[in-house]
């Protein structure tokens, strides 16, 4: 059968590659980016050290990954917490690891990862260790916590040895993407026609 002159069947066997480059394309083109570690929206200066009746700090604020966040132990008898937040600057998951250490007995400390406010604890017994994915919308606050039930014994410590979060947003990947999509509109067009 002949379609404008073209034998059809060559037009369809070559429309699939086609519309497979296309779909690459748009993959390519807004795919939710990733930014890895503590960099561009989430360098370490733009977290948030909040302690609550505790006396809780992070390691060496000028490192990337891995940082660890400890709980207080002020000496209180009180319980408190210590939170590490920043805000998210794109929707997508947040993917990190983690490990948990402490000195006191299970339970009189604890760690976990909080978003907008709500609370999901991780550990509270030494040595736990772990990895997480969370998803995120952008504009939310995410963050870590140890938290204390006495603020006596010794702290907590939550380590994160990989942090992973969504980046503002979608962006051409390369320019290479953007011409091999050009390519791909084109053949779809000409077989079109």
């Amino acid at each position: 059968m002949q379609l404008g002159g073209k034998n059809m069947e060559t037009c369809f066997r070559k429309l699939p590659v086609a519309a497979a480059l296309l779909l690459w394309c748009s993959n390519s083109l807004y795919a939710s980016p990733i930014v890895v570690g503590l960099a561009g929206p989430y360098s370490l200066s733009d977290w948030a050290l909040t302690n609550i009746n505790a006396d809780g700090s992070v390691s060496d604020p000028t490192s990337n990954i891995p940082f660890s966040l400890t709980g207080g132990n002020n000496g209180t008898g009180n319980d408190g917490t210590t939170d590490f937040t920043v805000l998210i600057a794109g929707t997508g998951s947040v993917a990190f690891t983690f490990s948990y250490e402490t000195l006191d007995a299970p339970g009189f400390d604890f760690a976990g990862y909080i978003l907008d406010g709500a609370f999901t604890q991780l550990a509270d017994t030494a040595d736990e260790t772990g990895t997480r994915t969370v998803s995120v919308s952008s504009g939310q606050h995410f963050g870590f916590r140890v938290a204390t039930i006495d603020n006596q014994g010794e702290p907590g410590i939550l380590t994160i040895s990989a942090f992973d979060a969504p980046a503002a947003a979608p962006e051409p990947a390369t320019a290479m993407t953007v011409i091999i999509c050009t390519i791909a509109l084109a053949v779809l067009s000409r077989h079109r026609r």
